[in-house]
């Protein structure tokens, strides 16, 4: 990562940039493609490369296909392109593929590859990606994603590559790093935090003796993707694990959490997140395991240390004794607490504001010659998160004394109103406490859930025992003031937000957050460094792709760079960079020997798969013959065909039945998803999207609209095959008395509505496509035309739900007599239900085919007719 894979895509595209051929670019993420786009257009304004939207219409889009060029396209609408022949895949120079590791055998860029090389086995495939993480989990991953893409070469370029090496030390910055210790209650604070998070580990371990703790260690809770790992191994026995295995699992989170707060925020504000949960687990029922153990005393006691330190921890010297009468009196003249003198600094301050003092000065005494027309010199100091980068430029403009005073003042008042609350309203002041976290500073203080007293979970609500709603949003407006005061800096003092404006002359430091939602963004780091052209980097938060990328920068740069590197030695975020080289290396090391005894695939597959792409056809359906390919060749025109939704395109089933060998034909449905032949229809459904349905009533229109216009409706239930499921939830019960608010009690209530309705359930997309066959076996195929004209008002030109009312058609179905062959009959002979309560007996009993359904009709008429007669006679009886 961070080894310019956006500069490798844009050369590799910008060979391509030529009306005379067609090269698409697949699986690019908007921010690759925006930035991909703008560089392509700067390198070749006269033919900019296209990109294809939802928006455009197919003839549109058919048009912008024979242009020519590079020609950006979302994969669900290339597929659909390719299955209706509006791209002529002769006239296709090649695929680009991005983000390489994302393509399986189930996802769309699969299908694509696939549908290029069975129709175009000339065309070139080139893949990238920078994730050599994603290779390492899995049984031969390697050989799988190469055999998608449809490759037989893998280039690998790790960091540690001879020639890498020795390109990279051409151009080299002059680097220096600042290894600064942690302070003594910090190292204690992190030794607390590294034995609560072995002793969670541990405990885990008793709970679950199956877990492979192979990879779960202290070390590696530090990472974001720990949690991924660990619901990875437990996700065949979710619905098996108790609470306190789940709590455990939510515990060593909010570890991480803290390990990253420690190394990265002030004293003051790590202690107050700390007293956040301790609140969070006081008020409510629930208690996390690491609350319980000795090492959380340690904790606490050393975090407080850090705010409130004892006598005995003000060592001679410190800044407490440095301290004389007169600055305390300059500060309590400037309304600084004098309990500020005795907060502990975050190690980094310190080292950061000398560096820049120490730039400034140098930028002073001999400014840079390298830009003789605007003499500035520029420090751009790259950050994690827009929090650290918010108090960083407190730091700068106001010093470490005003930030630390805000945030006491800040701790001070949360502690005032805390305490006046009772217990059962505390988590009005936490809930309102961790949405201003979140708002401000991108971490959640906690962990909110509210408990009824019979401890079924409920909505949070402002009526709470203590707490009044005008205090309620008093207190919100004094939180969020005092928030906004904490870093409020003069619109002129923020240079972050317009840093292209700088005056000729003078020292500007511009503080960069580089952490967006989704991960680092190289290509945007890359771009800054270009238009800034700084003469000086401070690196204040370590990451991988930051160093790399000023590596790669030296070599454009047009002047040598100063870096300096701030680290806290021996410290969470130290170890977790370093452990991410280590990790790096070995995933390459993997690859790299996964590469050496692996087979390449063959570079005819492609052609040999489009002559047998076909089912394993079985003797009783045709006569064939086993010397034949061992009986597997079909005759021509025996391929079986689905009709399938375009919005259908987003699920792996299309693919899997393309592969399955059963033709798929995109048309825009209005009843049903697949149409496999003109009797069966399929409504298919992932189970959270049954459960939603039902509750919605949606379901209930869609299976309405099937039973109208097939004789064989289906609803189709996908299962992941990876996960247990169940239709009941874990707060709902099955009592004597059916209620109808339960999943179960509505897909009974929706059969009995439909008794031709047939539910099917499916543990795989691959038993879905067996499954398709089955039914299809001798049956004629669907007509895309026919098939897409269900549902549409051909009179009026405009689209409709269905023939007849719903509602009015759902109160004839529930009435004695009607049944689902004589319904249809019934709508389309009478105009109203008026009109069936006044028609006759002999109508009724030609409408419902006989005399006994008539009959029966006719009664629940007839007496539904005398009750309502007498109950308005009563009625008016009463008002004389």
């Amino acid at each position: 990562r961070g080894m310019g894979l956006e500069r490798v895509l844009l050369s590799v595209l910008a060979l391509y940039c030529d009306p005379r051929l067609l090269v698409l670019v697949i699986n690019v993420n908007q921010t690759e493609q925006e930035l991909l786009m703008e560089d392509l257009t700067g390198i070749m304004p006269q033919h900019p490369p296209m990109s294809m939207t939802n928006e455009q219409t197919s003839l549109e889009r058919e048009t912008l296909y024979l242009r020519g060029g590079v020609v950006f396209v979302t994969s669900r609408i290339l597929v659909v392109d390719m299955l209706t022949n509006r791209l002529p895949m002769d006239k296709v120079a090649g695929l680009v593929v991005a983000n390489a590791h994302l393509v399986t055998p189930t996802t769309s860029e699969a299908f694509i590859l696939r549908l290029y090389r069975h129709a175009n086995r000339v065309g070139f495939i080139k893949a990238v990606t920078d994730n050599p993480y994603a290779f390492v989990s899995g049984f031969n991953t390697v050989e799988r994603v190469l055999r998608c893409l449809w490759v037989t070469k893998l280039h690998i370029w790790p960091r540690f590559q001879r020639d890498v090496i020795k390109d990279l030390q051409v151009h080299e910055n002059r680097l220096a790093v600042f290894e600064v210790p942690l302070t003594k209650n910090m190292a204690r604070v992190q030794q607390a935090l590294v034995r609560l998070m072995s002793s969670s580990l541990t405990q885990l371990k008793k709970l679950r003796p199956s877990l492979d703790m192979t990879h779960l260690t202290a070390e590696s809770g530090l990472f974001q993707n720990f949690s991924t790992i660990l619901r990875r191994q437990l996700d065949g026995v979710w619905h098996t694990i108790g609470k306190q295995t789940r709590q455990l699992i939510k515990d060593l989170s909010t570890l991480r959490d803290l390990a990253v707060f420690l190394d990265q925020y002030d004293a003051v504000t790590f202690y107050h997140y700390l007293q956040t949960l301790r609140a969070s687990e006081y008020a409510f029922t629930h208690t996390s395991y690491w609350v319980l153990l000795d090492a959380t005393d340690d904790l606490f006691e050393f975090a407080k240390c850090r705010v409130f330190p004892r006598d005995a921890d003000a060592a001679p010297g410190s800044e407490t004794e440095k301290t004389d009468a007169t600055g305390r009196a300059r500060r309590a003249a400037s309304g600084i607490d004098p309990a500020v003198d005795r907060i502990e600094r975050n190690p980094k301050w310190s080292a950061y504001q000398e560096q820049i003092d120490i730039w400034q000065r140098a930028a002073e005494v001999s400014p840079p010659l390298w830009r003789p027309n605007q003499p500035c010199c520029r420090t751009l100091v790259l950050v994690r998160d827009e929090r650290t980068a918010r108090q960083l430029r407190a730091v700068m403009h106001r010093g470490q004394e005003y930030v630390l005073n805000m945030q006491l003042r800040r701790y001070r008042a949360w502690r005032v109103r805390t305490s006046r609350l009772r217990p059962k309203a505390m988590w009005v002041h936490l809930r309102q406490a961790d949405l201003l976290y979140t708002s401000w500073f991108g971490f959640p203080s906690l962990r909110v859930r509210v408990f009824s007293a019979n401890g079924v979970l409920k909505r949070n609500s402002t009526q709470a025992s203590g707490v009044s709603p005008q205090a309620d949003d008093d207190s919100q407006g004094e939180l969020e003031d005092e928030i906004r005061a904490d870093y409020a800096l003069p619109p002129d003092e923020d240079l972050a937000a317009n840093f292209g404006e700088f005056g000729e002359t003078g020292f500007h430091v511009i503080i960069h957050a580089y952490h967006r939602e989704g991960g680092v963004q190289g290509s945007r780091l890359a771009r800054l460094l270009l238009d800034l052209q700084p003469n000086n980097v401070l690196i204040y938060d370590l990451n991988i792709v930051v160093v790399r990328e000023l590596e790669l920068h030296a070599h454009v740069a047009s002047h040598p760079i100063e870096v300096a590197l701030l680290t806290l030695d021996t410290s969470f975020q130290e170890q977790q960079y370093l452990s991410s080289l280590r990790q790096e290396k070995e995933a390459f090391t993997y690859v790299i020997s996964a590469k050496r005894s692996m087979a390449f695939p063959d570079g005819r597959l492609g052609l040999r798969q489009k002559d047998e792409r076909q089912l394993a056809l079985r003797p009783e359906d045709q006569n064939v013959s086993t010397r034949q390919a061992g009986g597997r060749r079909a005759t021509a025109g025996t391929r079986p065909k689905v009709i399938v939704d375009m919005r259908e395109f987003r699920s792996s089933l299309p693919s899997i039945l393309h592969e399955f060998g059963i033709d798929v034909e995109p048309v825009t449905l209005l009843v049903g998803d697949y149409v496999l032949s003109p009797e069966i229809c399929v409504e298919r459904k992932s189970l959270p999207d049954l459960i939603g349905s039902l509750k919605s009533g949606r379901l209930y229109n869609q299976a309405l609209q099937m039973s109208q216009h097939y004789p064989k409706p289906i609803l189709l239930v996908e299962i992941d095959e990876s996960k247990p499921y169940s239709l009941v939830a874990a707060n709902e019960s099955l009592g004597s008395d059916l209620e109808f608010k339960t999943t179960l009690a509505r897909l009974v209530l929706l059969t009995l509505h439909f008794p031709k309705l047939r539910i099917f359930w499916c543990n795989s997309p691959h038993s879905t496509a067996q499954l398709f066959y089955e039914m299809k076996r001798r049956g004629a195929e669907p007509d895309g035309e026919q098939a897409a004209a269900i549902g549409v008002d051909m009179e009026d030109g405009h689209l409709s739900d269905s023939r007849y009312a719903s509602e009015p058609e759902a109160v004839l179905r529930s009435m004695p007599g009607v049944t689902p062959a004589n319904v249809y009959r019934i709508m389309s002979g009478i105009g109203s239900l008026r009109e069936l309560a006044t028609a006759s007996q002999d109508r009724i009993r030609d409408l419902c085919g006989g005399p006994t359904l008539g009959d029966q009709l006719y009664r629940f008429l007839q007496n539904e007719a005398v009750e309502t007669s007498a109950t308005s006679s009563a009625k008016g009886a009463s008002r004389n």
